[in-house]
């Protein structure tokens, strides 16, 4: 018998009863096939309650999601352009974080990083406010969606949101499918 102390008193527990071993049996939930080696079928949107299942991923294929489904896909062909550009100084929100533009339209649903000394940032997606940076065609004075990022847009800085300010030592990279 082992003895089990819980809450405020204890109680007697005859061996073999209870806890301890392995799982066995079918797996549910968000899992598939049998304990004691179940397999992921699906996860949910860290944002949402949509639960996205997973479908087949070859070696060497990222992740993409299609519906609500997670399937293989290979790495996109990156724009090779962009990278390396010396931010500007920065000492309001709203303004110009380098002189360079984009360089390519961005292909259709492609996605697209930030980064500032290589660690990326969010961009707004169609809003400037809340946000570290944003692509706008118009000086600013709007911010363009990421689906909607066209060759002449330019990065604008919110130094308030990212919690500092560009300065000509910063090197920022775009990564992004063209």
């Amino acid at each position: 018998m082992a003895r089990w102390l819980r809450g405020y008193g204890n109680a007697t527990i005859p061996r073999g009863v209870g806890g301890g071993g392995p799982p066995s049996g079918a797996a549910g939930g968000d899992l598939s096939s049998t304990y004691p080696n179940p397999n992921v079928a699906a996860v949910h949107e860290t944002g949402g309650p949509t639960k996205l299942t997973i479908g087949i991923v070859a070696d060497g294929q990222v992740l993409k999601r299609s519906g609500t489904t997670l399937v293989g896909a290979a790495l996109p062909a990156l724009s090779p352009l962009n990278k390396g550009m010396v931010a500007s100084v920065t000492v309001a929100d709203g303004v110009p974080a380098t002189a360079a533009a984009l360089v390519n339209t961005l292909a259709t649903n492609a996605w697209l990083l930030v980064l500032i000394n290589g660690i990326s940032y969010k961009v707004g997606n169609g809003v400037k406010a809340g946000v570290p940076c944003y692509f706008s065609g118009d000086g600013g004075a709007t911010a363009r969606g990421t689906g909607g990022l066209t060759a002449g847009d330019f990065l604008y800085w919110n130094g308030s949101a990212a919690g500092f300010e560009l300065d000509a030592a910063d090197q920022i990279d775009f990564v992004y499918d063209a």
